[in-house]
């Protein structure tokens, strides 16, 4: 089975269980709900459109540096998108941190030498 056709079965039964709502709506609001923002791809230089799908869910606290990569859709999987955006958000002298990562996303992140903590209940995976 085609993996975009695996994700979309995977995104209707997650908006059935909540009522409808889509996954980044309803992980954009949790996120929200604890006082964070969310950035919305495009609008920012290190989070480009043309490597990341708009659900895709970033978020910042106010006053932290602390980038979180909570939800990652990129347009085009296996082609660096990720490379490329955890370096830009290095250059813009913000830190990332990437949240509950799933278990291939998990292997790559152990590849480059990151460590995982735990903090407020979340997996969370930084350099």
């Amino acid at each position: 089975m085609p993996e975009s056709h695996l994700l979309g079965l995977m995104g209707h039964q997650f908006t059935s269980m909540f009522g409808g709502a889509k996954p980044a709506d309803t992980i954009r609001s949790l996120e929200i709900a604890k006082g964070r923002m969310p950035i919305t791809v495009g609008s920012v230089d290190w989070l480009p459109a043309a490597d990341w799908h708009p659900d895709t869910v970033v978020t910042q606290a106010m006053l932290e540096r602390r980038v979180r990569l909570v939800l990652l859709v990129a347009c085009q999987p296996r082609t660096g998108a990720l490379k490329r955006l955890v370096a830009a958000i290095a250059f813009a002298g913000l830190e990332p941190a990437v949240i509950a990562p799933s278990s291939d996303l998990e292997a790559i992140l152990r590849r480059w030498g990151w460590t995982q903590i735990q903090a407020d209940g979340e997996r969370l995976w930084h350099p």
